[in-house]
Parts: structure tokens; sequence; C-alpha cells
């Protein structure tokens, strides 16, 4: 009677916790989706002008998805080498989530995607908001310039109309879209119209998303990229102008970003022109770009900037290497107080004021995570003492099955389809909870017959198909409960500090989801299809059965 009624508490169970996995995995997204900075709907102080600036203009195009390797790639983009080898070059750095949205704000305004105010997952033309912080369409509309911008219509939600005086947008992403983007801003700059124009190339992009980042169609779409370069910068005037050709982020082998892959956060870096010292500069981050155009073009830091003015590519003199970094100190300690009072950390110890911000996240963060570490920590050892007390030939049973479950998912999802264990791998929620299914049910199916046969002679068929699954929903559970630890139920405050465990998290509950449905109907699938161990021919007796263990197995 007792081990009936453990069986019908496992059974009933199983629909509770797929639900309730349901529930918490869509809230878990739909926070990161509706993820707002700390720093939303403080007023940050604009700073003043540096002051005259290196160029009289300068062009900023964004190669949508191009990556490093790409960008190098002497056969595919010559044209960009020989920028390179003209100008100044580097690799930038971005940090997660890779989305588009979020990282052309981080392009404009110098703050990095936790503080930045955009999407963290693209949102749709009519959800897009207009940039939340400070940025350089506004730095140089106060400073007098005039400003332009080229691209995808995305960008026109983006930045208020008010704030560019020439602009031209189009909704497709191909190679056509590309050169009409190309063919609108090329009078512009011939005719000198603009001080700052931003161009947006979106092929590349759209190829990795639709082919892969790899085949010939990646590098075709990259080459006519490379062609459009050549046909703007032959209106450019490199004694007087500055051009700067970066990306927004990378694509995995397979097309996809959003992750945390090194593929995706690393960017290519050109800037050719006025004051530009040519060179290879190894690293930066992608926050750098901002101070960089702002002294390029003589506007006030942007008021949320993060980064650092890039003067070991530029040809500056001290008054003005002086001016700047007077105005991104300025601008870092506004954005320091405004932070700390934001998350409630006003006294944060630290030299510099990054440190304090550092120090004040994390402080906040400590106090927040030990309780939920500890009770992640009860909740992981709850089942041990249970296993332990009844532990035998078919507790061994189960922990294999289980352990055989977990193999074959993560064989199936990394080797065979290729995914990476990152927000990359999210190219549409159909095809990835499509995969992630069949993924569990092959799994779980394999997970069960394996302890079936290893303890067919220790406990009844029924038990061991259940516990398998409730195994393998432990198994799953795991990353949740460190992730619960580390992140929270839903993001709040902050974003995670690794992305990693953050997809790990996600999965997790993924995971928990199909497992309790599939479990469910494996368990009625065993008790209707597989016969008893026990069970014999019509007309014949039953053979002579052991009598029952007495070690501790079911």
């Amino acid at each position: 009677m007792k081990k009936l009624r453990w069986l019908i508490i496992g059974l009933v169970l199983l629909p509770l916790v797929a639900g309730g996995a349901y529930i918490w995995v869509s809230t878990l997204m739909g926070s990161l989706m509706a993820y707002r900075s700390p720093l939303h709907g403080v007023d940050l102080p604009p700073g003043a002008p540096v002051g005259d600036g290196l160029a009289e203009r300068v062009v900023f195009v964004i190669v949508d998805g191009l990556r490093t390797d790409t960008a190098a790639d002497p056969e595919v983009m010559p044209f960009l080498g020989d920028l390179r080898a003209q100008g100044a070059s580097a690799t930038a750095h971005s940090r997660p989530p890779t989305s588009s949205q979020a990282s052309w704000t981080t392009l404009v305004t110098g703050a990095s995607t936790e503080l930045n105010d955009a999407a963290l997952l693209n949102a749709d033309y009519p959800e897009i908001r207009p940039l939340g912080m400070d940025h350089l369409f506004a730095a140089a509309h106060d400073a007098g310039l005039t400003t332009a911008l080229a691209g995808h219509r995305w960008w026109e939600r983006m930045v208020p109309e008010r704030l560019r005086d020439l602009s031209f947008f189009n909704e497709g992403l191909d190679a056509e879209d590309d050169r009409e983007t190309a063919d609108a801003a090329l009078p512009w700059l011939r005719d000198r119209a603009a001080d700052f124009v931003l161009i947006h190339l979106d092929q590349v992009d759209e190829t990795g998303h639709a082919h892969g980042a790899v085949g010939p169609e990646w590098a075709q779409a990259a080459a006519n990229v490379d062609g459009l370069l050549r046909d703007l910068a032959a209106e450019l005037d490199f004694s007087r102008d500055v051009l700067i050709v970066t990306s927004d982020h990378g694509h995995v082998d397979r097309g996809g970003h959003g992750g945390q892959d090194a593929i995706v956060t690393q960017q290519p870096l050109v800037m050719v022109g006025a004051g530009v010292r040519p060179g290879e500069y190894g690293d930066v981050q992608n926050v750098d770009l901002a101070p960089t155009m702002a002294v390029l073009l003589g506007t006030r830091v942007p008021a949320a900037n993060q980064g650092r003015v890039l003067w070991e590519m530029l040809e500056a003199p001290a008054d003005l290497q002086a001016a700047g970094d007077a105005a991104v100190a300025q601008a870092r300690a506004h954005l320091a107080a405004a932070y700390l009072t934001a998350i409630g950390r006003e006294d944060a110890p630290g030299i510099t004021l990054d440190e304090r911000m550092t120090n004040g996240r994390a402080a906040r963060l400590r106090a927040e995570r030990w309780p939920r570490a500890v009770l992640a920590g009860v909740v992981a050892l709850a089942p041990l003492p249970f296993l332990w007390r009844r532990r035998g030939r078919a507790v061994g049973a189960v922990l294999l099955g289980g352990l055989t479950y977990l193999a074959i998912y993560h064989l199936l999802f990394a080797l065979v389809e290729g995914n990476t264990y990152s927000l990359s791998t999210l190219r549409s929620a159909g095809q990835v909870l499509g995969q992630m299914a069949l993924n569990n049910g092959m799994g779980l199916i394999v997970g069960v017959g394996v302890a079936l046969w290893v303890g067919r002679r220790a406990a009844s068929r029924i038990r061991l198909a259940l516990g398998t699954a409730w195994f393998a929903i432990y198994l799953a559970a795991l990353p949740v409960l460190v992730g619960f630890a580390c992140d929270s139920p839903t993001i709040t405050w902050h974003l995670p500090d690794d992305f990693l465990l953050f997809f790990l998290y996600f999965a997790g509950l993924v995971q928990i989801m199909f497992l309790a449905g599939i479990g469910l109907l494996v368990v009625g699938v065993v008790r209707a299809v597989i016969p008893r161990p026990d069970s014999h021919p019509a007309g014949e007796p039953p053979a002579a059965s052991p009598a029952p263990p007495s070690d501790g197995r079911w």
C-alpha cells in the first residue's frame, strides 16, 4: 500500500511539474524581453562639447552580423583590407545579449546592454522604443551639426525624427535593399550634406540567419558589402573625413547570435581618415566607439557612456586629449552616482568610479544571492538521503537510466544538431522547442529502456520508468537551481553575469517541462505495452520466482 501511494503521488506530480516549469520559463524569458535599465527614467546631465573635433565629418558604417574572420579575409573583403592597411584596426568586444537593437544602442550611446535601456531581444517594429540614453545623434544635434541615417527601418523608431536631418529606411534585408541604402547615402556624402552619417547594411546578417556563416552565400553577401564600402569611400576625402566600419555582432557557424559565443561577441573595427593614427591596436570594447566619435566630431560625450576614448588610434593635440578625458570623467561621475542611487548602494567603496559601480553592484548581488543559494542547496540535496536509504539494484538502474537520458540529450543537442549552449541557438522559438522536445523524448525513452533492462528483476516496470523520469528531472533541475541562486527566478534590475549559466538555466526549465509531460506518456506506454517480468504464456504455469529482495530494492 505504501509503495502504491508513492507511485500515485509520483504520477500526479508530473503534470503539475510540467505546468510549473512552463509558467517559470515563460516568465523568465518574458522578464528578459521586458528588462529595463536601472537608469530608466533617470535624467543624466549632458556635458559640454569637447571642443574642435579632429574631422569635419564622420561616416559610421555598421555591417550587421559581420564576423571578424570574414572581415579579415582578403579574398572576400579586399577593399576592407585596403582600408585596414591605410588606417587603424582592432577587435571590438561586446557583452551579451548580442541582439541587434541592444548592440546598435551601445554603439551610439557608449552604454553597455545592462544600462542602455534597449530591448535585449529585438522588439517588433511597433514596440521598438526610442533610445532611452543620451546618444551621438542628440549630441551632434545639440552641437549644431547635421546628421543623416540610412538603414533598416528599426532605426526609424530608435532615433527621433527631430534628431536626424536626412534619413532613408527600408524594410528589406537583402543585397538589393543594401544597394538602395547605399544609393540613398551616396548623394549625402557627395554633397557633404551631413556631419555625422550612420549607414546600416543588413544583408550579411540576413544571410547568416538563412544560410549560416561559413558557406558561399555568406561569402557572397560579405563581398557585396565590400563593394558598397568601396562606393561609399570614393565619396570621402580622408584628409577631412573619417570612415569607421564595424559590426554589431558576429554569427555562430550555423547562423544565429544573441549569446556569449566568442565569435558573436567580437566585431571587426576599421577606422581611417583625418586624425587617425594607422596601426593594429589589438582589443577594444564596443562601448569605446561612442566617446571616440564624440571627440572626432567635437561634440559632448554621451551622458551614459561607459567607454574610453581610443586615443592610441588618434593624432590628437594635448588640449583635446585633456578636454576629452575631462568630459569622460565628468560623465562617468554623474553615471556612477545615478547608478548607485538607483540600486540602493550609494556608499559603495572603490578607488575609481568604475570600481564603485562594480563593487556596489556586487554588494547588492551578494545580499540577494545567499538566501537563494541556501534554498537551492537544500532542494538539491533533499533527494539524496531518500536514494541512499533505498539503494540497491533498482535505484542503480534508475540512476543509470537518468544518466543515459542526459548523455543522449546532450549528444543530440550539441553534436548531432550542432547547437551551442547560448542564446545564439534560439533562432526561432518553435524550431528550438521542437528540437528540445524530440531530444528529451528520445533521451528519456532510451534511459527508461536501460533502466528496465538493468533493473528487470529488482522492481516493477512502472516504478523503474517513473523513477527514471524523476531522476532525469532532478538532473535537469540542477542548473536551474544554480541559475535561481545566481540570477533569481526572473531578470530584475541586472543582467546575468554568466550567459552560459543563464542558457543552462533556461534550457533546464524547458527540459523539466518536456520530461514531466513525456515521462507521464512513457510510463503509460510501459504499463500498456511491456509485459511484467513474471508474465508467462497462457496455459503455462508460472515459473518459480525467488523470494523478494530485502536489501532496500524497490
